[in-house]
């Protein structure tokens, strides 16, 4: 069964949103680029951490949803992939890899909500970052992992 592990808030400030996060709730934050990990609380605790990234679209209005990404685990990320296409979704971002967590994509639900889909790994991250972000758009869909 799939669990949301992460959460991804948009920002076109990120600075001023690592501040607001850090004053209003303690986050502690780690930038990587246009990309900030937030950590919400110890590892003992209830919850799940998350991330500031640059937003991509306009701001939404009041009335508007808000622009938050949740971040789910799955076993196998193809399967994943493969599902959300036979049930109206599709795939919005192909598989890159995440230092330290796994292999992230991005589908979108049949009304074109945004989901993270993590398959998380243990394999060690070789010096210099993240890995392939090649993708086989064949029929086969399987995804490259360096």
């Amino acid at each position: 069964m799939g669990r949301p592990v992460q959460f991804e808030i948009q920002a076109v400030e990120p600075e001023r949103m690592e501040a607001f996060y850090t004053a209003v709730f303690g986050w502690q934050f780690r930038r990587y680029g246009g990309y900030s990990l937030a950590r919400t609380g110890d590892r003992e605790s209830p919850g799940i951490d998350g991330a500031l990234m640059l937003r991509q679209g306009g701001v939404p209005s009041e009335v508007a949803a808000n622009s938050i990404v949740l971040t789910v685990t799955v076993d196998l990320l193809d399967t994943a992939l493969t599902t959300a296409g036979q049930w109206g979704g599709a795939v919005h971002q192909y598989p890159f890899r995440v230092p330290g967590s796994g292999w992230l994509a991005y589908v979108t639900d049949p009304e074109l909500n945004k989901i993270g889909v993590l398959q998380p790994t243990s394999q060690p991250i070789p010096i210099g970052g993240i890995g392939a972000r090649s993708y086989d758009n064949s029929t086969s869909g399987t995804w490259s992992p360096w």
